[in-house]
């Protein structure tokens, strides 16, 4: 027979942790609680709470994905496919775009798919990475922040290809002429410094278990058996500040280099229109406009909803795993939106849609009349 709570209680002055564990005794009538069944069911009916609470969300996140990602396929065969003549180079572009967007939808949504518990700083992963561990739901992380920053600088990149090809004027920097190199070069620095250093600063947040256990022992003690038994991890709240000040700098670096790009390229049109013909003005437009689209989905669909659940989560503010839940609802929107923006906005790829689906019709109908 296990000894009773109140003998379990230290004796003397017992610390924190102490007064905790003996709180947890009381409750569950062990004090080898990990082996108590009572505390593997407090565990299971907790998340099981937590993911009824959030039962319609998370189905509008499966559907929504199962809506993107078909059409992000789509999207990537018409830009290899069906691209003019006069998209042979800017379609790599559009392609690095809709690859990076497709990965982030894999890892967010598909292999990650968070249930998050802000009040102890922790989350752990309900997606196809759920057997693998609290450590892989970490990585998962820090991979998710990497792809994040690789989209946006697949954004900006288009951004300067589209300025640098409408600008027939030499550009000069700190007096040098640039080249084509010097582009190459600033478009390899892009891809690689702003992602690696928010991936590193992510990385650099993990809070070991017993750290985590410590630190939900003295302020939620009733999840405690959550984290013992799921594959919770945990963040560590300063680095965490740290991380999300990276992150936030180069978002804002990003905002102001696509402002200049749209203003120097508004500026432009305004400047040539008369001496542009009307198929190359419309070609330029069409571009522009799925641009400006594809570049909005990242921040009013991503950056934002990020922004208000990192406020929330770092202030305790109340409703912060709202916050989270709807920041991925949000995120499962930015694919369909940069997929739509590309077929819809772009004649090329928007008249083989519609190409397919009239031979798709047509041979349904031809099909019924023999019948």
């Amino acid at each position: 027979m296990p000894s009773s709570p109140e003998d379990q209680i230290p004796v003397g002055a017992p610390s924190a942790e102490d007064q905790m564990k003996a709180y947890l005794d009381r409750i569950f009538y062990l004090s080898d609680t990990t082996n108590n069944r009572g505390y593997l069911m407090w565990a299971e009916d907790t998340v099981r709470e937590y993911k009824n609470y959030y039962l319609v969300p998370r189905i509008f996140i499966t559907v929504s994905t199962v809506i993107s990602l078909p059409l992000n396929i789509l999207c990537m065969y018409l830009i290899v496919f069906y691209s003019p003549t006069h998209l042979r180079f800017y379609k790599y572009v559009l392609l690095n775009i809709s690859v990076w967007v497709f990965a982030t939808d894999v890892v967010a949504i598909i292999i990650f798919l968070p249930m998050p518990l802000a009040e102890i700083f922790a989350a752990y992963p309900t997606g196809l990475a759920e057997p693998l561990g609290p450590i892989a739901g970490f990585v998962l992380v820090v991979i998710m922040v990497f792809l994040f920053g690789e989209y946006l600088m697949a954004l900006l990149i288009a951004f300067l290809y589209r300025y640098h090809s409408l600008k027939s004027d030499v550009v000069y920097i700190f007096g040098k002429k640039m080249s084509k190199i010097h582009y190459y070069i600033g478009m390899i620095l892009l891809t690689a410094v702003p992602p690696g250093s928010m991936g590193v600063a992510m990385s650099l947040t993990y809070s070991p278990h017993e750290e985590l256990r410590k630190f939900t022992l003295s302020i939620r003690p009733e999840l405690v058996p959550v984290i013992d038994v799921f594959p919770v991890f945990g963040l560590h709240k300063n680095r965490v500040l740290v991380a999300c000040g990276v992150n936030f700098f180069w978002v804002f670096v990003w905002i102001v280099s696509v402002t200049f790009c749209i203003v120097g390229i508004v500026n432009h049109f305004r400047e040539h229109k008369a001496v542009m013909t009307s198929f190359t003005y419309k070609q330029h437009l069409q571009l522009m406009k799925a641009l400006v689209v594809q570049a909005f989905a990242p921040i009013a669909l991503f950056a934002v909803p990020l922004g208000l659940a990192t406020i929330g989560t770092i202030f305790g503010l109340p409703g912060t795993n709202d916050f989270i839940v709807l920041h991925f609802v949000a995120m499962s929107l930015h694919s369909t939106v940069n997929s739509l923006a590309v077929i819809l906005l772009i004649a090329p790829y928007r008249k083989a849609v519609r190409s397919v689906f009239r031979k798709v019709y047509l041979s349904n109908y031809s099909v019924s009349n023999t019948a």
